[in-house]
């Protein structure tokens, strides 16, 4: 291997070898494979993340995960290289579920993609939404059939995209087909129009050929969201400039370089638990061709990406407190500061004053971290709603871990008539596991419980 390749793709490696292959004679080769000839090119696949920010705790130890995601994917790809790092779409669940597509699309957006595709799931959610919220996130999307209707039939996103790195050139183009639309809502049909794969392929290939005069791309990839009815029919129609079609399965398959007529196909990995490296080789002629594909599976003692960890402890937040407001256990709440409770209860709020919760800003303040906002959600009261904390000069009564963060009631409109307890749901907003691993409820629960008390009446008038 090479001596420049950094450490961690010698700890992927031994993992690997480790979990995956055993004592397999010929394990999946890590970033270049040695004795690759230098004008190989290597495609990094992934594809139906299906709104899988980290696995589950269920048992087995699933694999995926975005935070161990880079940390492989950027072993694969030592200081870039002839390296492209492409997703076959369908990032999101089936399902709609707003905080999740947010913090999926921010992730994938950290992950340094070279392009993505459009999948069905991403167009339910509504194309004109999605587009904004991928740009937004710096989503590199590739839309070469989806269109607008309304928008003088103007692409969701860009048709094409020419990838230029280490000397060599890739072309990605990108289709969804008309049969993984059955299930689209009539306004998302009204809204959009799908062309037809392999026609809008062609087409955008024709309009790009006066360019190639002087250099054809060295690889054409296609990615495609293809149900299962049109698929062979789709891919056996596309031209024979493209080299390879990237295709979605939503079950386990071996990643392996396969064919469908005379067309070379890669299957992208289901659910986040593999990345797929497909490695093209010079063909006769000087022509780019398939080689070999392999899976490296995002196993769950390869390492987690710090930022991307933190961006899952936020999700857990926001989640949860959406979850709270639904229930109508904080909706609506006027936020106020905890000197304020502290006036009908003040021996609670001077225990309160004494434990790490009120604390909670000197902490980040140490760290260096009080402009990061996925520090802000959990060391401040309300930080993210209307009327909560945004930043020390703006709101500095609602800095800490206040009492409306533990209690979720509305202090402001109207004082409960009894005490409110707090549920173990409520601490596990943000003592998650990436912040907290060894929280446990019994341990810790009591050091910020307030004190046993009745409450006296204030004797001076509210803060503002």
């Amino acid at each position: 291997m090479n001596a420049r390749v950094p450490i961690l793709i010698a700890h992927v490696a031994l993992i690997g070898a480790i979990v995956s292959v055993g004592c397999d004679p010929n394990p999946p080769f890590v970033g270049r494979p040695a004795g690759a000839p230098a004008d190989a090119i290597v495609f990094l696949i992934t594809g139906y993340t299906n709104g899988n920010i980290e696995p589950c705790n269920c048992p087995g130890q699933p694999r995926g995960g975005l935070s161990r995601r880079k940390p492989l994917v950027d072993s694969l790809r030592p200081g870039g290289g002839e390296v492209f790092l492409l997703d076959n779409g369908n990032s999101v669940l089936l399902t709609p579920e707003p905080v999740a597509d947010q913090y999926i699309w921010a992730g994938l957006g950290r992950l340094g993609y070279d392009a993505m595709a459009v999948g069905d799931q991403e167009l339910d959610r509504g194309p004109a939404f999605f587009a904004d919220a991928a740009r937004a996130a710096g989503l590199p999307l590739v839309a070469t059939n989806v269109r607008f209707v309304d928008r003088q039939k103007t692409p969701l996103g860009p048709t094409h995209r020419l990838i230029e790195r280490g000397g060599r050139q890739v072309l990605v183009l990108s289709v969804v087909g008309p049969g993984a639309m059955h299930f689209a809502t009539p306004q998302v049909r009204q809204e959009i129009e799908v062309l037809a794969p392999a026609r809008a392929v062609a087409d955008t290939l024709n309009g790009l050929r006066a360019d190639w005069r002087a250099r054809r791309p060295d690889a054409i990839v296609v990615l495609a969201v293809l149900d299962p009815t049109e698929r062979d029919a789709a891919v056996a129609a596309m031209p024979s400039d493209v080299d390879l079609v990237v295709l979605s399965t939503e079950r386990d398959r071996d990643v392996k370089a396969e064919k469908i007529g005379a067309m070379p196909v890669v299957f992208a990995p289901a659910m986040g638990r593999q990345v797929a490296a497909a490695e093209f080789r010079p063909g006769p002629g000087g022509r780019m061709r398939l080689s070999r594909a392999v899976g490296h599976p995002v196993e769950q003692m390869l390492p987690r990406d710090r930022k991307l960890w933190e961006l899952y402890q936020s999700y857990t937040y926001d989640a949860q407190q959406r979850s709270l407001r639904l229930l109508g256990k904080a909706g609506g709440v006027k936020l106020i500061p905890s000197a304020q409770c502290g006036q009908c209860h003040a021996a609670q709020y001077q225990a309160w004053r004494k434990t790490k919760h009120g604390q909670a800003w000197a902490t980040i303040v140490r760290e260096g971290r009080t402009a990061d906002p996925e520090c802000m959600r959990c060391h401040t009261t309300g930080f993210g709603y209307q009327g909560g904390f945004r930043t020390a000069a703006d709101a500095p009564s609602l800095a800490d871990v206040g009492c409306q963060n533990c209690h979720q009631v509305d202090l402001g409109n109207m004082p409960p008539k009894r005490r409110v307890a707090v549920s173990e749901m409520t601490c596990r907003g943000c003592h998650t596991e990436p912040k907290s691993p060894k929280f446990e409820i019994a341990v810790y629960g009591p050091k910020v419980t307030c004190p046993k008390g009745r409450a006296v009446a204030a004797t001076t008038r509210p803060l503002e």
